[in-house]
């Protein structure tokens, strides 16, 4: 067997992405596929089993820092079905695309569906107390009349589509100082998106909360639309601004809408999902290889209600103190300095 990890071609991505990632129940669109090719901080490799694709997995570097610490992100962790099990594709694929390009001093931090986490565990990415819930709505389940309230709102312009200055702008206060800076960049980018459907709740001119809808599936004429993200000041606003983007994409054909949030079923805006006819159906867990920074506390949490697509940084990390206290590298060697043969051994 013959192993081999380069950077992918985009017809390969795009093949991972919109047929094979489908058996695991992730939902891609073409224009995910440009955005993730074209993304600048990403690099995405494939694995190849003697010359034939077996994988893939994306590596995104943050513009961002926390005390001069770098933040990655890793994600799209593919390994296809002939060559699973074995203990090798999988293993070689994350020793060479992700341990071998992160260094010591950095932070790294991702998103493990349940039964990943004790594997991620074993590579010293441990949970954290964040966890992100998946749900999703049918067209057919839509409550219809729990959306009419944004119809006012976006007649009067309190509603409406956000200048990417604004959103800038708005962003710069949330997510602010160097370690906010990778998440600001990547909203730039990803509002940029020719899918992206951006309406944000104003008052008096001042922007107070945003959200983004985006394509993810489009298979057999039948469109899955992803609210990703949705931040704002107060929850108020946050159903405002989820009903006002409900209220546009409702107009349009489509077959489910999807998202992630924080927010359990005790909170407001669980609540207010729940009204609307989203069914909780999944979670994923945050892993961090530094976890004991991470904090469901941080205030910077109390303004994200959907969150950023599950391949790129937590907008916990935009949050955490450039005072944050982390564990010397050489004591936690694990992560990020295993040899091939003790990353064969930790997996095993």
């Amino acid at each position: 067997m013959k192993l081999k990890v380069s950077q992918i071609q985009k017809e390969e991505l795009s093949r991972l992405m919109q047929h094979e990632a489908l058996k695991e129940g992730w939902v891609y669109s073409q224009d995910d596929v440009d955005f993730y090719y074209g993304c600048p901080q990403n690099s995405i490799y494939a694995v190849k089993v003697d010359n034939q694709l077996a994988g893939c997995v994306i590596l995104y570097r943050s513009l961002g820092c926390v005390d001069k610490k770098p933040i990655f992100s890793a994600g799209l962790f593919l390994v296809l079905d002939d060559y699973r099990g074995q203990k090798t594709v999988g293993p070689y694929l994350w020793q060479q695309a992700i341990t071998a390009q992160v260094g010591d001093e950095s932070i790294v931090c991702f998103h493990a569906v349940p039964l990943a986490v004790e594997y991620y565990g074993r590579l010293n990415f441990r949970k954290t107390p964040l966890v992100n819930l998946f749900h999703a709505v049918k067209k057919e389940q839509l409550n219809e009349e729990a959306i009419k309230a944004a119809f006012p709102l976006l007649e009067n312009g309190t509603l409406k589509v956000v200048s990417d200055h604004d959103i800038h702008q708005y962003n710069n206060q949330l997510f602010s100082g160097d370690a906010g800076r990778g998440l600001r960049e990547f909203m730039q980018q990803w509002i940029k998106r020719p899918d992206a459907i951006v309406i944000g709740y104003y008052l008096q001119n001042d922007l107070q909360g945003y959200g983004v809808a985006t394509i993810c599936n489009q298979a057999a004429g039948k469109i899955t639309y992803r609210i990703s993200p949705l931040y704002a000041n107060t929850v108020k606003i946050a159903q405002c601004v989820l009903q006002g983007l409900l209220a546009i994409v409702s107009k349009n054909p489509f077959s489910q809408i999807q998202l992630n949030t924080l927010a359990t079923a005790a909170t407001e805006f669980g609540h207010q999902l729940k009204e609307i006819g989203f069914i909780e159906s999944g979670k994923n867990f945050v892993v961090c290889n530094q976890p004991h920074i991470i904090c469901k506390d941080a205030p910077i949490l109390e303004h994200v209600f959907c969150s950023i697509p599950l391949e790129y940084p937590h907008e916990v990390i935009a949050g955490i103190s450039e005072q944050a206290s982390f564990v010397p590298r050489s004591k936690n060697r694990r992560a990020n300095t295993l040899t091939p043969e003790e990353f064969t051994k930790i997996i095993q």
